[in-house]
């Protein structure tokens, strides 16, 4: 099996308490892994569109690499970790980006 692409996965954002007493929502840590792109069928495409989202891919990476991370870059673009399957040596990823999000200019190319 070849591990030919990339995807960074960003590790949840955890909020801190400063000395004033604030609340601050903490940054997010990159990762970048191994992954394989994958197909994924227009059912759960269909699925995805109507609860919201769009532009769905999957891609495979090995479970020792994923850690609960809920948001990814894949290809330059932000995208939400939907659902998590698959189970042993590797786990497959779905990604998506939200139908709000704002279009950005090679979105739009």
């Amino acid at each position: 099996m070849r591990w030919n692409d990339s995807i960074t996965l960003l590790s949840p954002a955890e909020a801190y308490q400063d000395a004033s007493g604030a609340w601050h929502e903490g940054n997010r840590v990159p990762r970048e892994v191994m992954c394989n792109a994958r197909s994924i069928g227009l059912v759960t495409a269909a699925k995805l569109v109507d609860v919201g989202l769009r532009n769905a891919v999957q891609v495979e990476v090995r479970s020792l690499d994923y850690e609960d991370e809920d948001q990814a870059i894949y290809h330059g673009k932000e995208m939400e970790i939907v659902t998590v399957s698959g189970g042993g040596e590797t786990c497959h990823l779905t990604l998506s980006r939200k139908v709000g999000n704002e279009e950005s200019e090679e979105d739009s190319e």
